[in-house]
């Protein structure tokens, strides 16, 4: 079961690199909370998902996609 949502974090995390730059944060932000049912954390310029950050630039789009592992 572990495996399988690790596979799935990991198909979600490669999605949203490949619509980063198309997609704007509002929708990015509401995309991630509903698939992955996660309250998101802001902090400065990060948006937080448990072990997902997403960072976005002065304009909006994303600038930097981090998965961290325990």
């Amino acid at each position: 079961m572990l495996g399988d949502q690790h596979l799935e974090r990991d198909r979600l995390f490669q999605l949203v690199a490949g619509l980063a730059n198309i997609m704007d944060k509002a929708i990015l932000v509401e995309t991630m909370k509903s698939v992955l049912g996660i309250e998101p954390v802001e902090m400065e310029d990060c948006i937080l998902f448990d072990d997902i950050s997403i960072r976005f630039g002065d304009d909006g789009r994303v600038i930097g996609i981090c998965h961290t592992l325990d």
